[in-house]
């Protein structure tokens, strides 16, 4: 038996787990239901069933869910299998659905069906992917709200009122002794004023919500020997930078994820700028600012006995360094008395 247009993947991330889940949409549904489950099963009703194998040997024990053409999420036959979230059993069961009855997936090909029957349109394709990859809460909500068709609603309503606009330019073409010029001049100017308000609105929250969507980026500059990658390590909570009392000890751009106040970051840890010879840490100097043009916001490290001096200023300007907090480090070996977190233009903490 040919796959059709039957397709079947995993949609739960690989490795090991309590449940696994496996998807498939297609005409062969209802035929996989029969064969494998050996009973019937009510749409949308959670069903606690075997799998089993073409000789009706058991592979596990799973809860299988029926969608019924076109109550689905792609408005196909589908039928979601939750089984124990071994990558072995996993494989197994898709092997088996895939060997005769439907094809491996393509990356998003669910969602493109979705689309292709008209369950979602192309902005709730691309919230879809935005909730899947939001790195803060915020994001989430935000795309969730494009998810259940807030933006789509606002694009449609611009739409029907500059259909509306045309529609009464058109008449007061076709018939001018209907209404007056001055009239339908201040009709349409005030309509024109509204739809170009609206539109500039609607700009304005795409670029908020890209904003939103970005991953932030805090690199972790200074000179060498400041307290780089002693700082990341803190942040990190774990050694993952090398740490020594010898200048030019990072030579790479060393990057480390973590989450911060139920937010998705991404910290960079560079090598000191200085002026060298050695072509390897000239090279990490290179990649330093490299990672900087690319970095949402900076942490500038300097020496609290030294403190902020010229030399930092021209790292700042000659990098185009503009959105950073100054840290003071190793205050514990520093004679200075100040506040350990100063309110300023670019903010200034001091640690140890």
């Amino acid at each position: 038996m040919k796959p059709g247009n039957t397709i079947a993947a995993i949609s739960t991330p690989y490795g090991k787990s309590a449940l696994g889940v496996i998807r498939v949409s297609g005409e062969n549904v209802l035929k996989i239901i029969d064969i494998f489950f050996n009973r019937n099963l009510k749409p949308r009703q959670a069903t606690n069933t075997f799998i089993m194998d073409d000789t009706g040997q058991i592979i596990d024990d799973v809860i299988a869910i029926y969608y019924e053409s076109p109550h689905s999420y792609t408005g196909e036959d589908m039928l979601e299998i939750q089984c124990h979230g071994n990558p072995i059993i996993l494989d197994t069961v898709l092997s088996i659905l895939c060997d005769k009855f439907a094809a491996h997936s393509k990356p998003g090909e669910f969602t493109e069906r979705a689309f292709m029957n008209n369950k979602i349109d192309l902005t709730q394709v691309e919230a879809i992917a935005d909730i899947i990859n939001a790195t803060n809460v915020n994001a989430a909500k935000s795309a969730l709200l494009s998810l259940q068709g807030n933006f789509s609603n606002k694009i449609n309503l611009l739409i029907d009122d500059l259909l509306g606009l045309r529609a009464a330019i058109e008449a007061a073409i076709n018939f001018p002794e209907d209404d007056s010029p001055d009239a339908t001049t201040s009709f349409v100017s005030n309509k024109i004023k509204k739809l170009l308000e609206d539109i500039s609105h609607i700009i304005s929250s795409v670029d908020n919500g890209i904003k939103i969507n970005q991953k932030p980026i805090i690199t972790i500059v200074g000179k060498p020997n400041v307290g780089k990658s002693s700082l990341a390590n803190i942040l990190l909570g774990e050694q993952n930078s090398i740490v020594s009392d010898q200048p030019g000890t990072t030579r790479d751009a060393i990057k480390h994820d973590l989450v911060l106040d139920k937010s998705h970051i991404s910290i960079i840890d560079t090598a000191g700028i200085r002026s060298t010879e050695n072509k390897i840490e000239s090279a990490g100097i290179s990649m330093t600012q490299k990672v900087i043009s690319g970095s949402t916001h900076t942490l500038y490290l300097v020496d609290d006995a030294i403190g902020f001096n010229e030399e930092d200023s021209n790292i700042i300007k000659n990098n185009n360094i503009e959105s950073f907090w100054i840290v003071s480090n190793k205050i514990d070996l520093s004679p200075n008395k100040q506040p350990s977190v100063t309110q300023q233009k670019h903010k200034r903490i001091r640690v140890s």
